[in-house]
């Protein structure tokens, strides 16, 4: 039941997230993270926001951060969720056999797209993004009716 309310929480947050657009201020602070400088031949500096690697990264972030939450639900629930059913476990073990390939992929198109910010870049991170978030759904799906969901999760990009 736990876990039904936390997919439940996850869902709705994201839902909301989507549905209101994001946060309510559409820039980023100057001098974060996601903010770069030039200067032109006149020595004016112009400064410029990452918008959308910063939500890139919030979303993997997130992505992340809930397959962490029910690969860790898993493991303080083994004993009893063996009696349950051991494909649970099963299912998990292959689910977290993908993931440090896609962090590796990750941070590899990462830097990328940081060097170079195209579109050609960001639609390679997005892919990395929909197969963490394949796995999560497969590793979400098998903690909670244990059964296996897993595929191998290879998108195009790389």
């Amino acid at each position: 039941m736990k876990m039904k309310s936390f997919v439940l929480t996850v869902a709705l947050a994201i839902g909301l997230f989507v549905v209101s657009g994001g946060c309510s201020n559409s820039t980023l602070e100057t001098g974060g993270a996601y903010t770069t400088s030039s200067t032109n031949s006149a020595g004016e500096v112009t400064t410029t926001s990452d918008m959308v690697l910063f939500k890139a990264d919030s979303a993997f972030e997130l992505c992340y951060t809930s397959l962490q939450t029910v690969f860790q639900l898993e493991r303080n629930n083994r004993e009893l969720l063996w009696k349950t059913s051991p494909e649970i476990k099963h299912t998990l073990d292959k689910c977290r056999a993908q993931v440090l390939p896609i962090l590796q992929r990750w941070a590899l198109a990462r830097k990328a797209y940081v060097a170079s910010s195209t579109t050609a870049n960001m639609t390679t991170l997005e892919g990395i993004l929909t197969d963490l978030q394949t796995i999560l759904v497969a590793a979400q799906a098998g903690l909670t009716t244990g059964t296996n969901t897993v595929t191998t999760a290879t998108s195009t990009n790389n």
